[in-house]
């Protein structure tokens, strides 16, 4: 899921391999290539992880939360709260939702069973709301047992691959990768590192902090896509 390409980078930078050097000498175009295809996806991570997202682009993704059960005791039999029957999704929600409760139990066999939502053909189950960038999956029937990771939500999150929001974001991304040539630019005319002769990137990435990478610039860019962190328990799958 990296944001940008070989010939992105190749384009936005205008540096060509042989301006770099491993080993002490100057880079082959297939070191080159495999230099610029190692940094693509950590930098990628890299934004990823600042931004508290799993991915930008449009990504298929599946998360599992635990069933609440009923936790108002304040009338005769057990009532829900609202948050009983509230599940915040952790990622950016695109498009296309599909819910599943695990009706088995832990005794049983596992029986993932359909959940459906409201629309004007069906009463369903639940609904789905938004605000800002954060959506919940809001029951109104059928509210899952309370259980451990017995609540599956399967959704495409990210943005459309022709969105106004990935093209602002393959350009940060570009800048971040700048800094990271132009940096190793500087440090392999040292004389020191140019004598050690040292597979340069290989040797050198813990000096590219994330402080470097991800510039003020890169940040400021970044801040309109960094997500809070949804509160609640969950899983990957």
């Amino acid at each position: 899921m990296a944001l940008v390409t070989r010939a992105d980078v190749e384009q936005y930078t205008g540096f060509k391999y042989t301006e770099f050097t491993e080993n002490g000498a100057e880079m082959t175009e297939g070191q080159w290539v495999e230099f610029v295809e190692m940094l693509i996806p950590k930098v990628t991570q890299m934004i990823h992880r600042y931004c508290n997202v799993y991915s930008f682009e449009k990504a298929a993704f599946t998360e599992y939360h635990s069933g609440k059960g009923p936790t108002n005791y304040d009338t005769v039999q057990d009532d829900y709260n609202d948050e009983d029957t509230q599940f915040f999704l952790h990622q950016l929600y695109e498009s296309g939702i599909a819910v599943s409760e695990d009706t088995g139990g832990k005794s049983n066999m596992i029986a993932w069973t359909p959940r459906i939502i409201r629309s004007a053909t069906a009463t369903g189950d639940y609904e789905i709301y938004f605000q800002n960038d954060v959506a919940w999956v809001q029951f109104h029937q059928n509210v899952p047992i309370k259980g451990t990771r017995n609540v599956k939500f399967g959704y495409f999150t990210g943005y459309a691959a022709d969105s106004q929001e990935i093209t602002d974001l393959k350009f940060q991304c570009l800048r971040a990768i700048k800094n990271v040539l132009l940096s190793k630019k500087k440090i392999q005319e040292a004389s020191t590192i140019r004598n050690m002769g040292v597979k340069d990137y290989s040797q050198m990435w813990d000096a590219f902090s994330e402080e470097s990478v991800l510039d003020e610039k890169v940040k400021s860019g970044l801040e309109g896509y960094r997500r809070n962190v949804v509160p609640g328990s969950f899983a990957y799958s």
